[in-house]
């Protein structure tokens, strides 16, 4: 969420790691927190970082992250699969009822939730474009353009979990 890390470091927090977090990210912030000296600098990606795509390409997934977040155990990614397979149907539902409703804060809470399991697959460039809507909700904006992206989001989930399953 736009500005969570500040605000989490401005009450005290000593640092922040965003979810997903990567297995490299969480031991070099104990490492650093705890002094260690000779650690070295993480060596991960800033995946979440990722600007996000204006169209589809042929593979909506980022498929680096998603072996990195699972260290590249199948039967971990095949796990997070069925989950996002189960969760994401409830997920899109709850955002096309807030969208339906016309209640922005409930879309942009249903929208912050879904994009968490979007990263947790590697559908990094989805869950990055969700981020922009959340942050417009947040704002109170809302036009009819938000529900054609909202329609376009919906089918490129769909899509990303066809890839996905495809994998297994």
């Amino acid at each position: 969420m736009v500005g969570e890390k500040e605000e989490c470091l401005s009450i005290g927090a000593n640092s922040y790691i965003s979810k997903p977090f990567k297995e490299s990210e969480l031991l070099y912030a104990i490492a650093h927190l705890g002094n260690k000296e000779n650690y070295g600098t993480s060596q991960s990606k800033d995946f979440a970082q990722q600007p996000p795509v204006t169209k589809m390409t042929d593979s909506i997934l980022n498929l680096e992250y998603l072996t990195e977040i699972t260290g590249g155990d199948q039967e971990l990614r095949d796990e997070l699969i069925a989950m996002f397979e189960k969760d994401s149907q409830v997920q899109l539902a709850n955002i096309a009822g807030a969208a339906r409703d016309n209640d922005p804060e409930r879309l942009r809470q249903a929208i912050h939730k879904f994009r968490s399991s979007l990263f947790s697959v590697g559908l990094l460039n989805t869950a990055n474009q969700y981020k922009e809507l959340e942050a417009i909700l947040k704002q109170g904006e809302w036009n009819s353009e938000l529900d054609q992206k909202l329609t376009d989001l919906k089918a490129e989930s769909e899509t990303g979990l066809s890839q996905l399953k495809n994998l297994s």
